[in-house]
C-alpha cells in the first residue's frame, strides 16, 4: 500500500515537472510593475495562478476528505481519487477556466464549474456550488450546513 503511494507521489511530481518544464510564464508567476523589483522567484511563483487555483483544488480535496470522513456517503472513493489525481493545473485547464469566466464574470465560479464539469461523479457536480459558496464567499457556513441545503 506503501508504494503504491510512493508511486502516485512520485507521478504527481514529475506531471508537476512537466507542466513547470512548458515554461508559462503567463500561469507560473505573479506578474506586476512591482515584481521586477521586489519579489523573489519563490513569491512569483506562490502568487502565481496555477499555484492558486492548485491551493484551491487541494482545500476542495480536504473539504471533501472531511465530510467524507464526518459521514457524509454522497462523496464517494472514486470521487475523491478523481479530485486527487486533478490537483495539479495544466495549461488546457486555465483556457476552459477562461471561456467559464466570460460566461459567469467570476473567476472562482468558473474554476469550481470546470471541476465539477470536468468530473464523471454526479456527486462532485452537485457539490461545486456548495464548495464555491462555502470557500469562496466568506459565508462563515460550516461544511455540514452545506450538506444540508444539497441533501434533498
Amino acid at each position: 500500500m506503501a508504494d503504491d503511494k510512493d508511486q502516485r507521489i512520485l507521478e504527481l511530481q514529475l506531471e508537476l515537472e512537466r507542466i513547470k518544464a512548458q515554461g508559462n510564464l503567463q500561469f507560473d508567476a505573479y506578474q506586476t510593475v512591482l515584481t521586477r523589483r521586489y519579489c523573489s522567484a519563490a513569491m512569483s511563483e506562490l502568487f502565481s495562478q496555477r499555484s492558486r487555483i492548485g491551493i484551491w483544488r487541494k482545500l476542495w480535496l480536504a473539504l471533501a476528505e472531511s465530510e467524507r470522513a464526518l459521514g457524509i456517503d454522497n462523496i464517494t472513493i472514486e470521487a475523491l481519487e478523481e479530485m486527487r489525481s486533478h490537483l495539479y493545473v495544466t495549461d488546457s485547464d486555465f483556457e476552459t477556466a477562461r471561456v467559464e469566466e466570460k460566461k459567469r464574470r467570476h473567476d472562482v465560479m468558473a474554476v469550481s464549474y470546470f471541476a465539477g464539469a470536468s468530473s464523471d461523479y454526479a456527486d462532485m457536480r452537485v457539490a461545486r456550488p456548495c464548495i464555491w459558496y462555502c470557500c469562496s464567499s466568506g459565508s462563515g457556513y460550516h461544511p455540514l450546513r452545506c450538506h444540508q441545503l444539497f441533501r434533498d
